[in-house]
């Protein structure tokens, strides 16, 4: 019954691993969004 324990936090696992360079892509977003609020580059 352990065997969910290991598939949840192999899951975690890949998720983080995926999340980490979106996770730097949305803060650049972000940053864009704040230095041109306007969204005058549009």
């Amino acid at each position: 019954m352990k065997n969910w324990i290991k598939e949840t936090y192999l899951l975690i696992t890949i998720t983080a691993l995926v999340m980490l360079p979106m996770q730097e892509s949305i803060a650049k977003i972000i940053q864009y969004m704040m230095v041109d609020p306007g969204g005058g580059a549009g």
